[in-house]
């Protein structure tokens, strides 16, 4: 878990070499790896934290930001790639009117509420 945990709060941080760092920095690149580093931290930590009764605050805000963050950056019209292979492919997005929907990694109700 600490691996995950670390990883986790460097992303939520946009440390370099974050895939938020890279997604809203000069660069405006969506870092397949980045991402995909970014979404099994995730999936790791709340598979680790189903059980608890509460997460500490970093995180749940970390998971928000994500959430809304990348879908609205991603969605702005001139984004990079918007509509090009950058967003086609990735697994479980789907574009629709509005923007890019990506699948939310999110702690189920009742799963945890924030310390």
């Amino acid at each position: 878990m600490d691996d995950a945990l670390t990883v986790l709060r460097r992303e939520f941080e946009a440390s370099e070499g974050s895939f938020l760092l890279g997604l809203r920095g000069s660069g405006l690149v969506w870092e397949r790896a980045a991402f995909s580093r970014l979404e099994r931290a995730m999936r790791v930590v709340c598979k680790q934290y189903e059980d608890c009764d509460d997460v500490p605050r970093w995180m749940a805000e970390g998971f928000y930001y994500v959430a809304h963050f990348v879908a609205e950056w991603t969605s702005h019209p001139n984004f990079p790639g918007r509509s090009g292979a950058v967003l086609r492919g990735m697994p479980g997005a789907a574009a629709r009117p509005g923007g890019l929907v990506l699948p939310r990694v999110a702690l189920l109700p009742g799963a945890a509420r924030v310390a």
